[in-house]
């Protein structure tokens, strides 16, 4: 362990961080974050994220500004002044080159990488609704009863959740059940912006990259209905599916899943999506979807038959 966290300037704090990367020593790189602020579900999943040298060839790291396409709009615990930019290869995966990037920002004088908080959304004063029972009433809010359970499919069994709170937490929990390598398929229904409806894949992505994503956009993933979002497994092992009603469906290890949604306070019971009902669209998301789908090289496709019933 070093015997300082963080590092005296941006350029030493990516040296270390190359350092503790080949030497695959996972809490000095731990001791690179600033930690102070985030909660402990956010940290815990930075370790388990941190790129492993067993996984991940580092190609190349970079300090460099931040650019548009890469701002935040989520707390983190310190302010972001710059960006370490690094690409790997997953040589074990067969994918090609794999980009990923942390903020970097100072605390009394010295270097840190930042994490986000995980408080977005929790201090929005206003409520935007996803699901309304009655078509134009905007204050009758469908809530879920915070249960799960098992559906028969044509294909594999599954569970179908229904989360009263924090869709977004219960996602990055059951992802880390079918990871490491993951994709994302954003499934754009309804487009109010720039944008195409379509699904959109993006390439491999590691844990912390899907982490990172989800905090920066879970304020829109969670409230609006345009969309549906799906996190998929680039070995099979399973795909989490967060449809526009709010309901996820969860495909894999099933035993895993429920044993995460107990820890997190749901229970095994039913529930139903009521009729009629309204989604809801909301205009300020129509830039914040424009850069969703200008963070990466999306893979385009036209949308399905049920997508977006």
């Amino acid at each position: 362990m070093p015997s300082q966290p963080g590092a005296q300037s941006a350029e030493e704090l990516r040296a270390r961080f190359l350092q503790y990367h080949h030497a695959g020593d996972v809490d000095a790189m731990m001791s690179l974050f600033y930690l102070k602020g985030a909660s402990a579900d956010m940290v815990a999943g930075y370790r388990c994220g941190v790129p492993k040298p067993d996984q991940s060839v580092v190609t190349s790291a970079e300090v460099s500004e931040i650019t548009t396409d890469r701002r935040i709009t989520s707390p983190h615990t310190l302010t972001p002044e710059k960006l370490l930019l690094l690409k790997f290869r997953r040589p074990k995966s067969g994918t090609g080159v794999v980009e990923q990037f942390f903020y970097v920002g100072r605390s009394e004088g010295r270097f840190f990488l930042t994490l986000p908080t995980g408080e977005l959304g929790r201090q929005e004063a206003i409520l935007k609704l996803k699901l309304t029972r009655l078509p134009g009433k905007s204050d009758l809010p469908v809530e879920w009863p915070h249960v799960f359970r098992r559906e028969h499919t044509t294909g594999p069994d599954r569970l179908a959740i229904a989360p009263r709170e924090d869709p977004m937490g219960v996602l990055c929990d059951l992802a880390t059940f079918i990871g490491p390598e993951l994709f994302l398929l954003y499934v754009l229904v309804v487009s109010h912006g720039q944008a195409e409806s379509g699904r959109y894949e993006s390439p491999p992505l590691a844990l912390v990259d899907v982490q990172i994503f989800i905090e920066e956009f879970r304020d829109m993933l969670t409230n609006d209905a345009r969309h549906e979002f799906w996190i998929g497994s680039t070995s099979d092992r399973g795909m989490l599916v967060y449809d526009d009603h709010g309901i996820i469906y969860a495909y894999g290890p099933l035993g895993d899943f429920e044993r995460s949604l107990v820890a997190r306070g749901l229970s095994v019971g039913s529930f139903q999506i009521p009729a009629p009902h309204a989604h809801h669209f909301h205009r300020e998301y129509d830039e914040v979807v424009d850069r969703l789908l200008a963070r990466w090289e999306w893979r385009r496709a036209e949308l399905q038959p049920g997508d977006g019933r």
